[in-house]
């Protein structure tokens, strides 16, 4: 969390775009689509009034808020949407989390807090090798070994999620590179997320139906998840609701435990 100063609100309203009636978002979660929370929207009530750009990126994507806890999360509601449409979704979202199709392979009991996936979709991460290698082997955080420790475990196909090189299998031989899919623009992201998409779709064949597990971060998962969605496929975010990055190894390291 910053001071503000380089919070890009023009990223949340690109992602309330996204969202049909709500959303709720943790701080992390918010902290990590526009580059970084200012202190002053945990501190003071006031920042969350009108006359501010942040208050106008998510009027102007015709939302509101409510439940606003500061400092732990606060939904974001579209203005007008109909009760039976959100109950409606809400029925869908709750239907879509009770499906078991087998459960990930870890020690005694442990119970599956996900649907089982047909395809997970796992995050690259900034530290990586020096010199060429297969993707799988290129990622060398904590954090993408324990991706690809429940991506193997899992038995699922897999594929990773570059910002430079879009949808990569992870034998596929990569050099280092630098590139952070959120720092980039929103025509960029648009465009990634399309082709990383009709890559999937290329390689998988038709999506209707099946369950796509994302282990990524907010900006990644806004810009694929309609796409995933518009061809049937059921969407579910690893990461969601287990706050920062240290809560989210540790669920890492309990689930292949």
């Amino acid at each position: 969390m910053n001071t503000g100063e380089m919070a890009n609100w023009s990223l949340l309203k690109e992602f309330l775009n996204g969202v049909d009636d709500r959303v709720t978002l943790t701080w992390p979660e918010l902290d990590e689509i526009v580059g970084g929370m200012p202190l002053s929207a945990t501190k003071f009530p006031a920042w969350w009034g009108s006359g501010h750009s942040h208050f106008d990126a998510w009027t102007s994507a015709g939302f509101s808020y409510t439940d606003l806890t500061r400092g732990s999360c606060v939904t974001f509601y579209r203005i007008g949407a109909g009760k039976s449409n959100q109950t409606q979704r809400q029925k869908e979202s709750s239907r879509q989390h009770s499906l078991t199709r087998g459960q990930l392979s870890r020690g005694p009991n442990q119970q599956n807090e996900l649907p089982r996936a047909d395809l997970l979709l796992m995050s690259c991460v900034s530290t990586k090798l020096q010199v060429p290698a297969m993707a799988k082997d290129l990622y060398s955080s904590d954090l993408f070994h324990k991706e690809r420790a429940y991506a193997e475990r899992s038995g699922a196909t897999w594929y990773i999620l570059s910002g430079e090189h879009r949808l990569v299998k992870p034998e596929e031989k990569l050099a280092p590179y630098d590139s952070y899919l959120p720092k980039k623009s929103a025509d960029y992201r648009r465009s990634w997320g399309t082709q990383v998409v009709a890559s999937l779709e290329e390689l998988e064949g038709p999506l209707q139906g099946k369950v796509i597990e994302i282990h990524a971060a907010i900006p990644y998962i806004a810009a694929i998840r309609a796409g995933l969605e518009s061809r049937g496929a059921i969407v579910t975010e690893a990461w969601r609701g287990r706050g920062g990055i240290g809560k989210i190894l540790q669920w890492y390291s309990r689930v292949l435990a």
